[in-house]
């Protein structure tokens, strides 16, 4: 349907006094790919042991940052070649070619309490204990990450990088920062598994918080970029990380549901965090903002690895179920 939906699009980019229908599209195909996204989790959590989850999501985390670099930029530079029309065509055409795959994949079957009559929703979710404390980790994990995230771009142009420099910087560092980030996150939860792991990525995070800190008034220009790298690479790890684990405590039986849950919750911090953030950096300094994004982490990892404990070694089927 999502491939449908932009070579339909493709066919109003060349005709003009369409803009309304554009849109329309725009958000019918952005409808599609969240339902698939939900669904693409679900199967995820279900066929992935817990031993299988750390490559997994070094695979899903990963993944975006190789479909933001193909999907941003790659997409416009095809546009900027032919056209948008024959872009999106483009992007139709990847997007059959890799669901392809998908079509030789045959789902094992599903056990006997898998099988029984349920209606996915929220408050199934949210009535569990274990999505509660899930929705708390993630939130502490995130909070220091959403507060700063959208400031590194005014940050480093005030301390004096160009806008081509700064193009490099998000486009071939963030990228191969996080993508390092991820494959290291992949092996740290292979060797220090559930929640241990993520309490160690929120760690290595405030430390590169505190550095970021401490920096912010004098450093040069070339310490700066070498924190802001690391701090994406960091990223790459804290996520698969704190994928890993959360996919542990989804039900069965609304898998998708559960961890959709998850990531959304950390959409709503993005936005949330991104103008707290701005007003911080703005009103109060970049210090500030690092400083207490850095405070928020330091109470993260003492919250994690007090509580967290009692969730270690939690697998999907050890859930309720009512």
């Amino acid at each position: 349907m999502l491939a449908l939906g932009l070579i339909a699009l493709s066919g109003y980019l060349s005709l003009t006094g369409h803009a309304g229908w554009i849109l329309a599209g725009l958000l019918v195909a952005a409808l599609v790919a969240a339902t698939t996204d939900v669904a693409s989790d679900a199967f995820t959590v279900e066929q992935l042991t817990s031993q299988q989850r750390g490559w997994g999501n070094v695979a899903q985390v990963g993944g975006g940052y190789v479909g933001a670099m193909l999907g941003a930029g790659g997409v416009l530079l095809v546009a900027g070649s032919v056209g948008w029309p024959q872009a999106l065509m483009a992007a139709a055409l990847a997007i059959v070619l890799l669901s392809l795959p998908m079509l030789l994949l045959r789902e094992p079957p599903r056990s006997e309490i898998l099988a029984v009559s349920h209606r996915p929703s929220l408050m199934h979710a949210l009535r569990r204990s274990e999505i509660r404390n899930g929705l708390l980790f993630l939130l502490l994990s995130s909070v220091g990450i959403r507060l700063t995230l959208g400031m590194f771009g005014p940050f480093m142009l005030d301390r004096g990088m160009t806008l081509e420099q700064l193009g490099w910087l998000f486009g071939s560092l963030h990228i191969g920062a996080g993508l390092s980030g991820a494959v290291l996150g992949g092996l740290l939860v292979r060797f220090v598994p559930d929640w241990r792991a993520v309490w160690i990525g929120v760690a290595l995070k405030g430390c590169v918080l505190v550095a970021l800190t401490l920096a912010t008034p004098k450093a040069s220009l070339p310490v700066l970029i070498i924190l802001v790298g690391s701090m994406f690479a960091v990223m790459g790890l804290l996520w698969v990380a704190l994928y890993s684990a959360l996919m542990g405590l989804t039900s069965p039986l609304q898998a998708g549901v559960d961890f959709t849950l998850f990531q959304s919750a950390d959409a709503l911090l993005a936005m949330a965090g991104g103008v707290s953030g701005g007003w911080l950096a703005q009103h109060l300094g970049y210090e500030v903002c690092f400083g207490l994004a850095a405070a928020s982490t330091v109470f993260a990892v003492w919250v994690i690895r007090r509580k967290a404990p009692s969730l270690e070694g939690l697998k999907p089927r050890q859930v309720q179920y009512a």
